[in-house]
Formats: structure tokens, C-alpha cells, sequence
């Protein structure tokens, strides 16, 4: 077996024990009632979701050390949607991304930073039956720029304690990602709704 052969086999074995995971997750899911405990089960769910398919991604590509960021943040997105039941026409979901390749430990932190980011956005931008939607962009500002925002036209997510978003913007793990992760910076433009805006090299 080619050494192409043991990492594309590698990869989809991750794919595989990160569903295994979730799958066990989502058992003990079923024994607890608090409410904190399913959010927190939820949450690590999403998180494991995210890796797996970047992993089950990687096991079918060309390049198995780079992962095609447009591909992976659709499928990404579209997973997110059909948890939160988008399909009702309520929230309407777009993403632009321009094709880009980027190494793995990066485009794990940005699908991190995506599946978090518009997770949050599905719970808390959009209360009742508001009406109202989501972008996610990627764009390259520069030979080794990337700028990924991320935006709602709803309520402050980011401030307003009623809608979940103290604490948000400043958690360990928004700012692992960015920093440390991507060592990126992280901005917001509240100018009609709230952008998320993550400057990166690459």
C-alpha cells in the first residue's frame, strides 16, 4: 500500500471514530435533562462534526495534505443548517467563499470558527419568528490574505445578555482559534447587524 494510500485510509479511520464519538455523545444526550448539559453535549457534538468532515473530505481528495475550503465550509454550513431546521425558509443562509486550498490545522480553525460562529447566530439572532439571514464569506485581500467574515441581520449577539452573546466575542475558544490558531485578528462592524471579521495569513 502506497504511503498516499495509508493517509487517505488514515483520514477516513478519523472520519469514522469522530462519528463513533458523536454517536456516543448523543446516547448520553438522552440520560441527562438539564438543559446546561444537552447545550454542552450539543456544542462538542458540532465541534467533532466539523473535523469529521473535513477529515472525510481529505479521504477522497487529490491532495491529501490540503483541503479545498470552499468545498468543505459549504457542506459545513449546509450540516448546520439541517440541525437548526433552516430549510423552513425563516433564516436564509448564504455563503460566497472563492476557492482557496489551505493546510489542514487551518482550515480545521476556520470550520471551528464557522460552525461556532453560525451556530451561535442560529440560537440567539433570530428569537420568535423572526425573520432574517446569514452570510458567510471568504475572500483573499491579499497574495497570502484571507478575510473571512461571518453576518445576521438580527438582534446583538455579541452584547446583549438576553440573547446569549455576553462573553461570546472575548471565550477562550473564539480567541484560540484566531490567535493562536490562525494568529489572525478579530474585528466587528455593527453596522446593520453584526459582521464578524477574521484577518488571517496563510
Amino acid at each position: 500500500m502506497s504511503s498516499d494510500s495509508r493517509l487517505r485510509e488514515l483520514h477516513h479511520l478519523v472520519s469514522n471514530h469522530m462519528q463513533l464519538i458523536s454517536s456516543l455523545l448523543r446516547m448520553q444526550f438522552h440520560l441527562y435533562k438539564d438543559k446546561e448539559i444537552h447545550d454542552g453535549i450539543e456544542l462538542i457534538q458540532r465541534r467533532i462534526k466539523s473535523i469529521a468532515i473535513l477529515h472525510e473530505k481529505l479521504s477522497c481528495s487529490d491532495d491529501l495534505n490540503r483541503i479545498d475550503l470552499k468545498e468543505y465550509l459549504q457542506e459545513l454550513v449546509s450540516s448546520i443548517c439541517k440541525s437548526y431546521s433552516a430549510g423552513s425558509g425563516r433564516i436564509t443562509v448564504k455563503v460566497e467563499i472563492e476557492k482557496l486550498f489551505l493546510e489542514i490545522d487551518t482550515a480545521v480553525a476556520c470550520g471551528l470558527i464557522v460552525n461556532e460562529t453560525v451556530a451561535h447566530f442560529f440560537q440567539y439572532a433570530f428569537p420568535g419568528d423572526r425573520k432574517g439571514e446569514i452570510a458567510v464569506n471568504v475572500r483573499c485581500i491579499g497574495k497570502k490574505e484571507v478575510e473571512l467574515t461571518l453576518n445576521n441581520d438580527g438582534i446583538d449577539v455579541f452584547d446583549s445578555p438576553d440573547s446569549g452573546g455576553t462573553g461570546f466575542l472575548e471565550s477562550d475558544f473564539l480567541s484560540t482559534m484566531v490567535e493562536k490558531q490562525l494568529k489572525g485578528t478579530l474585528s466587528v462592524n455593527k453596522t446593520g447587524g453584526q459582521k464578524l471579521i477574521i484577518i488571517f495569513n496563510i
